[in-house]
């Protein structure tokens, strides 16, 4: 499995191309795996997650760059509702077909759209492109799947003169019908915000004209995430602690372990009078505790969220994380989530935050902590965090001139 520093790399790399690209990964549990030769996609409606499983050898031969096109592919054949083209067809040749059009059509799309550069991510031409496919009558690129696939079809039916169908997929597209599903759509929504959905709304728009009765009957409703304007959805707003939870669940790491007790799957139409051992996933919480510090400011509009703001430190399973809570005017106090008690009730100061916290790791020589959680009205002076990355400012007023660009913020007026 990737470590979370890993983890929180790609994500922020993966931000620069698109949001929901960003978004899609904080939703997944990435895991080395054997069984696939690439990458594959499914997903947990149980754990409601996304497992990327990749294969360690092919995830070692990539560049960055390629690593972060592998993920956003994936991501990009879920927004796309590739999975109902594929599972819809019957046959090995129609899947095949099926495969090299969505391929060309996802990969065409993070040229074309979200930055990439085909000569980085495909420099040998091995990948499906129109040009590689399509070695005659090359069609332009820009179209959605079903014109691909039936220019595929209509030159397999006339004897497959005009296509090469040995190039190479990105990846494995056999999980891909778990996302049509009403469950993905519920957390897809909850993740997603408005502007997110609404830079994507003609891309979604134009790849599922062709499927909607498709849709229909699944079930599926894109234009009730997708189309906020036109339809004039009203997105229930989430708490603000949910935040703090979605970043919890990424230190949810599983392990897998030999076992005797349950059947390998792949085994279980064997005879049964003998045993062998089979892998299965345990949970496996790290040995040191994750550090986590909680900030309130006291200085008068924030003080309305003490009682939620313990709540929500309190909801970090203690026996993983180390949770230290402190509430700042223009000096920091320490506090405990059994006392509640709050102090200070002065002016406003942020650089007092990141010295308070350097001072901590010189006196205790500790690391830098996972996280850093703070609640305030954004009026104070400028504050330079040694990782601006893992610091999350939940902001009312929705004021960041003092605050760094790298920083997580968020506008409390956007929450419940």
């Amino acid at each position: 499995m990737l470590d979370y520093q890993q983890f929180v790399e790609i994500a922020t790399s993966l931000e620069q191309h698109h949001a929901i690209f960003h978004t899609l990964w904080d939703l997944g549990r990435p895991v080395f795996s054997p069984d696939v030769k690439t990458a594959a996609v499914s997903f947990d409606a149980v754990g409601e997650t996304i497992n990327f499983e990749i294969n360690k050898t092919f995830w070692n031969s990539l560049t960055d760059t390629q690593k972060l096109f592998i993920i956003s592919h994936e991501c990009l054949h879920v927004i796309l509702y590739h999975g109902i083209r594929i599972s819809d067809l019957k046959t090995a040749s129609e899947k095949k077909m099926a495969n090299y059009a969505a391929d060309i059509v996802v990969n065409h799309t993070l040229i074309d759209r979200f930055g990439f550069k085909r000569k980085e991510v495909d420099p040998e031409n091995m990948l499906c492109w129109v040009d590689t496919v399509f070695e005659k009558d090359v069609p332009e690129t820009g179209h959605n799947f079903e014109f691909y696939y039936n220019l595929l079809e209509k030159d397999q039916e006339s004897g497959g003169g005009n296509t090469n169908l040995d190039k190479s997929l990105v990846d494995d597209h056999d999980g891909f019908d778990s996302f049509d599903t009403t469950e993905f759509e519920d957390v897809l929504s909850n993740a997603i915000d408005e502007s997110q959905a609404e830079s994507l709304e003609d891309l979604i728009k134009e790849h599922t004209e062709d499927i909607q009765e498709q849709l229909q009957q699944r079930g599926l409703t894109p234009g009730n995430i997708w189309y906020i304007a036109q339809v004039g959805k009203v997105k229930p707003k989430k708490k603000w602690e949910t935040v703090i939870k979605k970043w919890a669940k990424k230190f949810n790491k599983q392990t897998e372990t030999e076992q005797w007790a349950r059947l390998n799957r792949r085994l279980q139409f064997m005879a049964n009078d003998f045993l062998l051992p089979s892998d299965f996933e345990v949970d496996d919480f790290e040995h040191d505790k994750i550090q986590v510090w909680f900030f309130q400011d006291t200085s008068g509009s924030c003080y309305g969220f003490r009682d939620r703001f313990f709540k929500a430190a309190s909801s970090l399973p203690k026996d993983k994380f180390d949770v230290k809570m402190h509430c700042f005017d223009t000096r920091v106090f320490e506090t405990s989530l059994g006392s509640g008690k709050l102090y200070g009730f002065g002016g406003t100061s942020f650089s007092c935050l990141e010295q308070y916290i350097q001072q901590y790791i010189k006196a205790y020589n500790v690391s830098y902590p996972k996280a850093v959680f703070v609640i305030t009205d954004g009026y104070g002076n400028y504050v330079s965090p040694e990782k601006p990355g893992v610091w999350y400012w939940f902001l009312n007023p929705y004021y960041t001139r003092c605050i760094p660009d790298a920083c997580n913020t968020y506008n409390l007026k956007d929450f419940e």
